[in-house]
């Protein structure tokens, strides 16, 4: 993915790891929850 496109994304990190890795929405679910959880410590 080009740094264009990351930079239009609302979470560019996640997105930037290796496709086969993305996996389920359940993937996405658990990603969101730590990224929040390590925002509030």
């Amino acid at each position: 993915m080009s740094e264009e496109e990351c930079s239009k994304l609302k979470h560019p990190n996640y997105w930037d790891r290796d496709p086969g890795t993305w996996g389920s929405i359940q993937d996405w679910d658990l990603y969101l929850l730590k990224k929040l959880d390590d925002q509030n410590k």
